[in-house]
């Protein structure tokens, strides 16, 4: 068994031209910092023992000419709502993450449309808390790239499944057109 890391440890986070980190199951633990590198081009935090909010500037804010990103944060225990992550001018209508997976957290309120719309092949945010996809649902053309569902919780709002209307589910790739 290896010892619980706190991510306020790693000296890397001020690294400017990092390109990709891979810290998935290092047991760390703690808050989660800002990667504040615009060439980050891969992010993974997943299988981490991660308890916190996540904050919105953990990755660069996105500006014209950045390529889009992988951004994982699986598999922990992190609270609060889905971030809006930050971008400036024409970049808020370009594709932020190639792929955004956010899923088996505690993860509650509100899903920006934006976080949905910026993922262009996977965003995933199954098996959290409570989430309002209410936003993601008035924002039809992200539907198509976002999978997410909490079909046991009322307080989960935004359902589309007519056969179950007490059901919230946006798992798109079951969706029929």
């Amino acid at each position: 068994s290896f010892p619980t890391r706190r991510s306020s440890d790693l000296a890397l986070l001020s690294n400017t031209n990092l390109q990709q980190l891979n810290l998935d199951f290092n047991s760390l633990s703690g808050s989660i910092g800002s990667f504040a590198s615009e060439e980050l081009n891969l992010l993974k935090l997943s299988s981490n023992q991660f308890s916190v909010s996540l904050p919105a500037d953990v990755v660069a804010t996105f500006r014209p000419g950045m390529k889009p990103m992988i951004f994982s944060a699986q598999r922990n225990q992190l609270s609060g709502p889905v971030p809006n992550f930050p971008c400036l001018g024409d970049a808020c209508r370009q594709e932020r993450f190639s792929v955004l997976r956010l899923n088996d957290n505690q993860l509650s309120g509100v899903v920006p449309a934006s976080a949905a719309a910026q993922a262009s092949h996977i965003c995933d945010l199954k098996n959290n808390a409570c989430l309002d996809f209410s936003a993601l649902l008035a924002a039809e053309p992200s539907l198509a790239r976002c999978s997410a569902s909490n079909t046991e919780r009322p307080c989960c709002i935004g359902h589309r499944d007519d056969a179950a209307p007490d059901r919230t589910n946006l798992n798109t790739k079951d969706r029929k057109s």
